[in-house]
């Protein structure tokens, strides 16, 4: 759905159809696009939660000589994952430290080849512990959520489904019923229905039940293609 066409479907909905100047929503659009883009960012935030795959997107970082801290092109909404690049093997998860805990995880002047822990800081670093000791080139991808998901240009959302894209301007009418001070009941009531429906239908796509927070590396397990005549594959309780 375009963003021209959501104007004219919110200005359907809430009977409001005057473009005259002194309207609630006059030609100019001023106004309702600033609603419409207020409302794409709460849908964005709202499906997020349990679509992540419809908006993550990727970057490849490779790590210089004794630089810890790197910008990334893109403005991460929410952080999914950093992983290892492996040749020949299944990319490894980096861990993420909560950035309040870093005193607490690093040694001041450690420097590995390979570092294996990560935070971030502001809107868009990421600082890598240890501290690389050398350049390597694509060491490891950081999956997010970007920030450009949550906007929208004349073509209508790019991120979310089609389907799912009259959730905007439902949310736009649920706006501008806070406006007026009228009651939005009604149009809450539609937008629940739409986006329960859509995450039945999109959601089982990648999973089969409700769990939508990242597992713990820990508990992960890996693919390894290396002979099995060379790994110890005994449990500790056959030893």
């Amino acid at each position: 759905m375009t963003k021209d066409a959501m104007r004219t479907l919110v200005r359907n909905l809430f009977k409001e159809t005057s473009t005259a100047v002194g309207a609630l929503y006059p030609s100019d659009n001023v106004l309702i696009d600033l609603v419409l883009d207020m409302s794409m960012t709460l849908v964005c935030m709202d499906l997020a939660v349990f679509l992540p795959h419809e908006f993550l997107t990727s970057e490849t970082i490779s790590l210089l000589a004794n630089t810890a801290s790197y910008t990334l092109t893109g403005s991460p909404l929410q952080y999914w994952a950093m992983l290892r690049n492996i040749t020949g093997e299944t990319p490894r998860p980096i861990r993420w430290i909560d950035p309040g805990l870093v005193a607490t995880r690093m040694t001041v002047g450690e420097k590995h080849e390979n570092p294996n822990r990560w935070y971030h800081t502001g809107e868009k670093t990421i600082t890598f512990v240890p501290t690389p000791s050398v350049a390597k080139a694509n060491y490891a991808k950081i999956l997010y959520i970007s920030a450009e998901a949550a906007t929208m240009g004349t073509n209508g959302p790019a991120y979310i489904p089609t389907p799912l894209h009259s959730l905007v301007p439902l949310k736009a009418v649920e706006l501008t019923c806070s406006i007026t001070e009228t009651n939005p009941i009604s149009f809450q009531r539609i937008y629940a229905m739409f986006i329960n429906q859509g995450i039945r239908l999109y959601g089982p796509r990648v999973q089969n039940e409700p769990k939508f927070l990242n597992p713990d590396p820990a508990e992960l397990e890996y693919l390894d293609s290396r002979d099995k005549a060379f790994i110890d594959m005994a449990s500790p309780f056959e030893r």
